[in-house]
């Protein structure tokens, strides 16, 4: 019998990527947490005190809005890896909330910052664009959720509602446009 924590995909990216012994360290230092249907796990603009992998359950990805309510980002579930950024970054860009009763498994903010730091590749997962990613995808040639959503076309993935402007419109309404949507992209 094992006496690894189950829900860290070690045969998956991007931790296939991290070495024996840094996969052992993670193992001792992550922890399982269970959220009710409803729970709040990261508010946008917080730090967050882990990274997240899902278990089972749902956990949905908000951006506040003005009028009180949230805009959905993203929808993940299980296999599915958040708050990456909110730790690398010092807080969170977006909220997420558990939608369903979850289970996840826990990565403490230090250690995860101590991977990135002594693996260049796993550090790249994370740091990296997304071109980056997709040949670390072919080194490893792992097919998996992860794998697959990381290639999957744009046309094909779930993403929040598109903001657009005309191509008229100054690059100070674009910007307004922006922080007023809290997008970090419009089409034109």
């Amino acid at each position: 019998m094992s006496d690894s924590l189950p829900g860290l995909p070690f045969d998956a990216a991007p931790f296939d990527l991290l070495e024996a012994d840094q996969r052992a360290r993670l193992e001792r230092a992550a922890d399982l947490g269970y959220y009710p249907a409803g729970t709040r796990l990261i508010v946008a603009g917080e730090a967050s005190p882990c990274v997240y992998v899902i278990m089972k359950g749902l956990v949905h990805a908000s951006d506040p809005r003005g009028n009180g309510e949230d805009a959905r980002f993203a929808d993940y579930g299980p296999g599915d890896l958040f708050g990456a950024f909110a730790v690398i970054a010092g807080r969170a860009r977006h909220s997420y909330g558990a939608i369903e009763d979850t289970l996840c498994a826990l990565i403490p903010a230090a250690e995860f910052l101590r991977l990135l730091e002594a693996n260049t590749k796993f550090g790249a997962w994370f740091h990296e664009a997304l071109s980056v990613k997709r040949r670390l995808l072919a080194e490893q040639q792992q097919p998996g959720e992860l794998n697959r959503l990381m290639l999957t076309r744009v046309q094909d993935a779930q993403l929040a509602p598109v903001r657009s402007v005309d191509a008229a419109t100054s690059i100070g309404a674009a910007a307004a446009e922006l922080r007023g949507h809290r997008v970090d992209c419009l089409l034109v």
